[in-house]
């Protein structure tokens, strides 16, 4: 009878290492196994676009027409856009926040994996598909994937509420709005800022726009002024080519607010413009004959402009500053009695909350 020779310690102990990788090597060739998987980003990719406030200027279509003989001639239309720059952001404000489909694969590839894809030796493949990703990838990989995406979009471009309000203050409605505590640090009362913002002669503007983003509000008149005249020659006869442009009368905000990190403060960079229509001055009648151009328009405009960059608090009203020259006609919305009685005239205040 033959007895096999026992099972040597080295032999053994290598069989039982053998045993128990087995289930690690199933799972590392489950791991390794490609799947595809397709992400929607349109959110995160769209161009949103600056909204500076552009005055157009424009000639009319007809002339007036004087010399030698009849008739009328007329001219293109022609309209000029005046974009705004701001500096410090360091880019034109009417170029918005450009992410494009390639800065998304680009940050894919360089921060997920970068030597699992293809362009660096291994097996996974990512095409753009219109607005979707198209991904070919190991289940790992799409995990890393799905939560880069979810943290763009909780810390990227987050909507902000701007509510701007103008008020027409004196020192005592100051104190009252803004009173200083025993550290000397001033702050808006809520309470006295919507009791005092109820006022006729206060002034509103609420929108909401996305971090980062140039937009304005504007209320107010519009009139088309006849601001100068272009001289057109043509088969003996002499005309003039209107210019016209349009003024507003009214209330514009030009504002650009920035969440900083950690969400509790913003940088604003913002142009506030109030325009009020003066007295109006006597315009001659049109010359005579028709070849002398007729009147222009100088109307007078009472305006006030604000412009400035700040840090301030999120979700806490903030006075911005004030505007010592009030233009009369905002004056005249005040009850005579009461106006009568101020020792001063008020004064115009920007405070504005940004959350």
């Amino acid at each position: 009878m033959r007895f096999s020779r026992p099972i040597s310690g080295c032999l053994f102990a290598s069989f039982v290492a053998i045993l128990l990788a087995l289930p690690l090597i199933a799972q590392a060739q489950q791991e390794e196994e490609y799947v595809l998987g397709t992400y929607e980003v349109g959110d995160l990719t769209m161009n949103i676009i600056d909204h500076p406030y552009g005055k157009a200027a424009s000639q009319t279509r007809r002339g007036f027409q004087g010399g030698g003989r009849g008739g009328q001639f007329s001219v293109p239309e022609v309209a000029s856009h005046q974009p705004l720059y701001l500096a410090q952001f360091g880019r034109r404000a009417d170029a918005g926040m450009q992410h494009s489909m390639d800065d998304l694969i680009g940050a894919i590839f360089a921060t997920v994996e970068p030597d699992s894809w293809t362009t660096n030796g291994g097996g996974g493949e990512l095409r753009a598909f219109g607005t979707a990703l198209v991904v070919w990838q190991t289940e790992p990989v799409h995990q890393k994937i799905r939560q880069l995406l979810t943290t763009l979009r909780n810390g990227n471009r987050p909507t902000l509420k701007v509510d701007a309000r103008w008020l027409l203050l004196n020192s005592d409605d100051l104190a009252q709005l803004a009173p200083a505590d025993n550290n000397g640090t001033t702050r808006v009362d809520p309470q006295v800022l919507d009791q005092f913002t109820r006022r006729p002669t206060s002034i509103r503007g609420l929108t909401q726009c996305f971090s980062g983003q140039l937009v304005y509000v504007v209320s107010g008149t519009q009139r088309n002024v006849v601001s100068g005249y272009i001289p057109v020659v043509g088969g003996g006869d002499v005309g003039y080519q209107p210019i016209v442009q349009k003024v507003n009368f009214g209330t514009l905000l030009e504002i650009r607010p920035m969440l900083t990190p950690g969400g509790l403060t913003a940088v604003v960079d913002l142009t506030a413009t109030l325009t009020f229509r003066g007295e109006q001055p006597n315009l001659p009648g049109n010359f005579a004959p028709l070849a002398v151009p007729p009147a222009i328009d100088r109307i007078a405009i009472e305006t006030q402009q604000l412009a400035t960059t700040l840090r301030l608090p999120t979700a806490v009203p903030v006075i911005v500053g004030g505007l010592t020259y009030k233009p009369a006609s905002a004056l005249m919305e005040q009850p005579a009695m009461e106006q009568a009685a101020q020792s001063e005239s008020p004064q115009l205040y920007l405070i504005l909350q940004v959350q």
